[in-house]
């Protein structure tokens, strides 16, 4: 996984399917996250739809593969997507 203490960059997050917009601020090791808020000088937009945002943020899936339209540096993503480790679907709801 990548390291996001060096990382400084906005991105704009549009879900098509929910009409919701969310602004992701990554700036010294730190995540923040505002949803309703737009920021034009965003170092990028990605529209998607929900469902993809689920999948390459938080399973792991190829970005290559889903559904991702950007505007500016969309190499952002892909490196926010680096920062955020997928779940284990198998996890123990109980444990001994």
């Amino acid at each position: 996984r990548a390291f996001a203490g060096r990382a400084a960059f906005t991105i704009q997050i549009v879900l098509t399917d929910f009409d919701e917009k969310h602004l992701i601020t990554v700036e010294n090791g730190v995540l923040i996250h505002e949803q309703g808020i737009v920021d034009p000088n965003a170092t990028a937009t990605v529209t998607l739809k929900r469902e993809v945002l689920l999948q390459t943020l938080l399973a792991g899936a190829p970005l290559a593969l889903a559904a991702i339209e950007t505007q500016g540096n969309g190499d952002v993503y892909g490196q926010l997507a680096s920062f955020i480790e997928p779940a284990d679907p198998n996890f123990n709801i109980v444990t001994p």
